[in-house]
């Protein structure tokens, strides 16, 4: 998405000649093809990071997503400057102000159409460790996401500075490194463990159930005291 600074939304502490202060761009999990646009990003950031769960292990991301619902439901009208006075009542000290670019027509708007097949490969940009969950046979990631488990795995991620997603051995199997954690939430790791047993570089650290319960369990008392 294409931004562009406009004075009037904008407290003095935060003159619009200084945009952007920070180049890194954190956004949750999504797919599609690489675009023009996408390209540019790259180019511009200093910093990608993709968030798979990104609303249960950023609360960055998570505020987000809540001021947006919120703005959707209590501004009418969705112009920068309705926005920003929306926003600039219930932010401290004016804090708040709204940067944006309508992109309807002409270039920016063809640069979002993809100009290959070539899938974006997110997975470059998840930031370390991840944490997978294999459900196996035994349950589906709407079952997992509603244990504690899964919980307590974002709660390791969000203080780590990494991210859970769910295991998919065909697009993960390349990508895990030694510092990430593959947990199967089948009775038994079987194959899964040829992952750590079997690399070096690559070796992930393999846990069943109850090995992921106790690894959890000691970091986050650890963390909480």
């Amino acid at each position: 998405m294409g931004v562009s600074s406009k004075k009037k939304t904008r407290p003095q502490h935060l003159p619009y000649e200084d945009w952007p202060i920070h180049k890194n761009v954190l956004t949750d999990d999504f797919g599609g093809q690489i675009s023009e646009a996408w390209l540019d990003v790259g180019k511009i950031a200093d910093d990608i990071r993709v968030i798979p769960q990104g609303d249960k292990t950023y609360p960055l991301l998570s505020l987000a997503d809540l001021t947006m619902d919120m703005v959707k439901q209590q501004v009418e009208e969705w112009d920068e400057q309705e926005i920003y006075e929306f926003l600039k009542e219930i932010t401290p000290e004016e804090s708040a102000y709204v940067d944006s670019k309508a992109i309807d027509h002409g270039s920016d708007l063809e640069k979002l159409v993809p100009h290959t097949t070539e899938s974006i490969r997110t997975i470059l940009h998840y930031p370390s460790p991840v944490v997978h969950i294999e459900t196996g046979n035994s349950m589906n990631a709407k079952k997992a996401k509603s244990l504690d488990i899964f919980e307590h795995a974002c709660k390791f991620a969000q203080e780590n500075d990494g991210c859970v997603k769910f295991f998919n051995e065909n697009h993960d199997r390349d990508f895990v490194t030694n510092e990430d954690y593959l947990i199967t939430l089948d009775s038994q790791i079987s194959s899964l463990a040829d992952y750590e047993e079997l690399n070096d570089r690559k070796s992930v650290t393999v846990m069943n159930r109850s090995e992921a319960m106790a690894f959890f369990g000691n970091r986050l008392s650890d963390t909480d005291e």
